[in-house]
């Protein structure tokens, strides 16, 4: 028997993707489909989907050998999380659009607060990554819970902005970069 509660899925999704077993993400979103109905899919990633995040994988960074060469240089806290989507949209980066088109980043809000990111295929498909976890195709609101209730879209931003302003984000944060700086 399969329920179409979109809050019990939500919250099922956070439970499995708590689990720090991700060899076992698969087969429960699997077997989530047997009580709940979703339309989440299992994409496949880069070689190694555990190397990069949400973030990473909504600005196009995931495989980028700049990004990683500048992110092992700093502190385990300064890397391209959420904290670094706030950066970009307090600076102008990302630049909010009024709804939903195909090729617009999405972020999901909890108390005001950025949680989630990924791209928009259509105007309701997302591509995102779950934590270091697996790369997913979803609904808009087949996510886990944590990810919060509130979304926003965004104008995607270019390569060379993104790796330029997490050198400002980094350096906000203590970071030299040494020949980088300016």
């Amino acid at each position: 028997m399969t329920c179409s509660n979109p809050a019990m899925l939500r919250v099922r999704l956070q439970d499995i993707t708590d689990n720090i077993d991700m060899d076992t993400h698969v087969a429960q979103i699997e077997l989530a489909r047997q009580t709940y109905s979703h339309t989440i899919e299992i994409l496949p990633g880069a070689n190694d989907n555990r190397r990069y995040n949400c973030v990473m994988f909504a600005l196009g960074i995931e495989t980028d050998r700049v990004y990683y060469d500048m992110a092992r240089r700093c502190p385990d806290e300064v890397h391209a999380d959420t904290n670094f989507v706030q950066f970009l949209v307090d600076r102008g980066f990302l630049v909010e659009q009024p709804s939903p088109k195909p090729g617009l980043l999405i972020a999901y809000l909890s108390e005001g607060r950025f949680r989630h990111i990924g791209k928009l295929t259509d105007r309701c498909r997302i591509q995102s990554k779950w934590g270091i976890g697996n790369l997913y195709e979803h609904a808009t609101f087949e996510v886990p819970i944590s990810y919060g209730d509130a979304i926003q879209f965004f104008l995607p931003i270019e390569h060379d902005p993104v790796l330029n302003a997490f050198i400002e984000f980094a350096k906000l944060r203590g970071v030299s970069f040494g020949g980088t700086d300016g």
